[in-house]
């Protein structure tokens, strides 16, 4: 559960800014340690989303992170409350609108790396997407905070050079088949936009 700040009371991964002078995989590293305590020695990034927003001249750049080797008990920080669930009872419903789109290829992607055999998830509605590689690229284009207006979501050979600075680290345990969340608010609008 995301307990402050940007998107709290939805769940979401672990993640943040990266920090003057520190890479983006030392950035979803520290990140993952401050917010539930936790290190995975084995994070390796997996995917990119970009985020645009209608009327909005920025576009935020996330890098997805995906580890199985999870060392420490994960404790509840001021930032958010961490939460073990069953792939097949990830709560996307709760979660950002676009989750559901990139998740089950992100979780199929990480089993295929580890030799895994592929989740059910709960994710009905969107399939693993389609391509060639084993890093998958998203993209959104939102109107608001919540309507996904425009999407593209694919598997390729490699991601596009980084630019920005925000790394979500996702600790995935393939013995037990669940992934670590933390609870996020929904987004409130952007100023000169409606819901």
């Amino acid at each position: 559960m995301k307990k402050r700040g940007f998107g709290e009371g939805h769940y979401n991964g672990f993640g943040g800014k990266v920090e003057p002078g520190e890479s983006i995989a030392e950035g979803a590293a520290r990140e993952l340690e401050e917010e539930a305590g936790i290190q995975c020695p084995d994070l390796h990034r997996t995917g990119q989303i970009e985020f645009v927003f209608e009327g909005d001249p920025c576009m935020m750049e996330v890098h997805v992170f995906c580890g199985s080797q999870v060392q420490g008990t994960p404790v509840e920080t001021e930032e958010m409350a961490p939460q073990w669930f069953p792939l097949d009872s990830v709560p996307l419903d709760t979660m950002w609108p676009d989750d559901e789109e990139w998740f089950p290829t992100m979780l199929h992607l990480t089993a295929q790396q580890q030799g895994a055999p592929a989740p059910q998830t709960n994710a009905t509605s969107h399939p693993v997407a389609s391509g060639s590689g084993s890093l998958f690229f998203a993209r959104f284009l939102f109107r608001g905070m919540s309507d996904i207006i425009a999407r593209e979501v694919a598997l390729v050979p490699e991601l596009p050079p980084c630019t920005t600075v925000t790394a979500i680290p996702m600790p995935w345990d393939s013995a037990q088949g669940e992934v670590w969340l933390q609870e996020m608010a929904p987004p409130k609008a952007a100023p000169g936009t409606q819901e």
